[in-house]
């Protein structure tokens, strides 16, 4: 069967170009923005799943595609953790969040600055782990990550980024890194 003769209308006014796929980063903590996010089916099984699509936007790898998954399975401890560190990031205050339920969509997100943390992948089968960090992390990381400062990756202390409920958050005092963070940077 020959499909060669089609015409198809469509109007793309407006859409960004797919991306490729995510550039392979250095380890490191980097400031995005929150280009899309959706709700995937899981697959074998598996629970469904919330795929961010995140952009760099700053330093010499401004403009690179990241992809971030949160788990939807909220019984699990580590989602829901998450969770908290994913609206942390996006500038969403803690005292906003220990009042109690929330309801979010993908507008919650979609638009905001966000930081995040790479572990490049080690060997050519491995992939490189992405996180959603908090913005007090984030300016940790900047205070104690001379590589990734010095390749213009990792800016200072973050400013609020308009989210209902942001607040600028003081640098804390630098502390050892613990549980899964000790283990990215280990």
């Amino acid at each position: 069967m020959d499909n060669s003769n089609w015409t198809l209308g469509l109007n793309v006014a407006g859409v960004r170009p797919q991306d490729a796929g995510g550039v392979d980063l250095p380890t490191g903590a980097y400031e995005a923005k929150t280009i899309g996010v959706t709700l995937r089916d899981g697959k074998e099984g598996k629970a469904p799943h919330y795929r961010f699509d995140v952009e760099i936007t700053s330093g010499e790898f401004a403009g690179a595609a990241q992809l971030i998954v949160a788990g939807s399975d909220l019984s699990k401890d580590g989602n829901v953790r998450t969770w908290r560190t994913t609206l942390q990031s996006h500038g969403y205050a803690p005292e906003l969040l220990d009042r109690g339920q929330i309801s979010i969509g993908a507008t919650s997100f979609v638009g905001k600055k966000c930081y995040i943390f790479v572990k490049a992948a080690e060997g050519e089968e491995e992939y490189s782990d992405r996180r959603f960090i908090t913005p007090e992390r984030f300016a940790l990381l900047a205070k104690t990550a001379p590589r990734a400062a010095q390749a213009g990756t990792v800016l200072g202390a973050p400013a609020s980024n308009g989210t209902p409920g942001a607040q600028p958050q003081p640098a804390q005092a630098p502390q050892p890194a613990k549980g899964i963070l000790a283990s990215l940077l280990g």
